[in-house]
């Protein structure tokens, strides 16, 4: 079974001295009300903002089930127009013309982005 000490080498004491140092008695340090004051703060700050932001969070939970019609509503219009959208482009690139422009349109688009292309 593993003790769960690391092995040492025999002339290392440091191990000792640090358990020692534990070993100690602690001294009860003296109370500072400046110290102890900002901790009050502190605590009472963070808690305030964990209110806060669990606060928002209900909130905006409550406005997307509040908005969730126009929200479903609002992706429907926008599929059936960009259904529109992407139908009419098809048909404009089924023409000869149409391909060519597209092909303008790529090599185009590659030259300004070609940093981004390239690496």
């Amino acid at each position: 079974m593993d003790s769960g000490e690391m092995p040492r080498d025999k002339d290392d004491n440091t191990g000792d001295d640090l358990r020692a140092l534990f070993a100690r008695e602690q001294t009860h340090v003296a109370e500072q009300p400046f110290v102890n004051d900002i901790a009050r703060r502190v605590a009472a700050a963070r808690r305030r903002r964990t209110f806060v932001t669990r606060a928002a969070q209900a909130a905006a939970i409550g406005a997307l089930i509040a908005a969730s019609p126009w929200l479903v509503s609002g992706s429907t219009l926008l599929s059936a127009k960009l259904d529109a959208l992407f139908s009419y482009t098809a048909s404009a690139l089924d023409s000869p013309y149409g391909y060519g422009a597209g092909l303008v349109c790529v090599l185009a688009a590659a030259l300004v982005f070609r940093r981004r292309l390239l690496g």
